[in-house]
């Protein structure tokens, strides 16, 4: 996606979830979709502000990133043993690369 439309994209959701916390007299859904569109918003926001410099990204950081997301996405609480697999994967991608991207005599 290009990057206008996404940063468009994320002001818009920023904008409704303020829209939606602080109107008058906010039942409970009002505060549920406000949170929903904040969190929405701001990690569009982030990826509007890493859109392009992604791609210098090595390989061991995208494995690092996907293992912390994957371990969010299952069992939250354990986010500092997520962190610890997200480094070992990182280390092990990073030395598989390094043996493998030289040239052999």
């Amino acid at each position: 996606m290009p990057r206008t439309p996404l940063g468009l994209i994320a002001a818009a959701l920023l904008i409704g979830g303020l829209v939606f916390t602080f109107s008058t007299d906010p039942g409970p859904d009002e505060l549920a979709w406000g949170g929903i569109l904040l969190r929405s918003g701001a990690l569009l926001g982030a990826v509007w502000l890493v859109l392009p410099n992604a791609r210098r990204l090595p390989r061991a950081a995208w494995v690092a990133i996907g293992t912390v997301l994957v371990v969010l996405a299952i069992r939250p609480r354990l986010i500092l043993w997520g962190l610890v697999l997200a480094v070992v994967a990182a280390a092990v991608t990073g030395i598989g690369r390094s043996r493998t991207s030289k040239p052999e005599r």
